[in-house]
């Protein structure tokens, strides 16, 4: 229940639950040394979960919605892997409906989102 993106010969996972909890932690995978390590960042970082979708612009690691436990999300929080800072994207227009098990991935500099579970996706 987590994903993985890589971005300059390292690879970022994720953690969605363990089978107990769900989880928020973000880590890397040098790939050249291979080497894991928590990544310790700044800012506003998303709450828990699981079932969730990520991608990659440039140098901006997006975690969209998924599942809390309790319930599917819609929202969209990035970290910015070069100077490690989290935070929530406000966005404009009308959001996709909460989901999770969905995928996301870029072309070019935008995300496109495409299916998941949910009430309405």
């Amino acid at each position: 229940m987590h994903t993985a993106d890589a971005y300059k010969k390292k690879i970022y996972v994720f953690r969605g639950g363990d089978g107990r909890e769900y989880l928020n932690d973000l880590h890397e995978l040098n790939t050249e040394a291979m080497v894991w390590t928590k990544v310790e960042a700044e800012g506003f970082m998303p709450p828990p979960r699981a079932n969730h979708s990520s991608a990659i612009i440039k140098q901006n690691l997006f975690i969209f919605g998924g599942w809390d436990g309790a319930k599917r999300l819609n929202d969209l929080f990035v970290i910015d892997l070069d100077i490690r800072l989290w935070s929530q994207v406000a966005v404009e227009g009308e959001s996709p409906a909460p989901r999770a098990g969905m995928s996301l991935c870029t072309v070019q500099d935008r995300l496109y989102l495409f299916g998941g579970s949910g009430p309405h996706a």
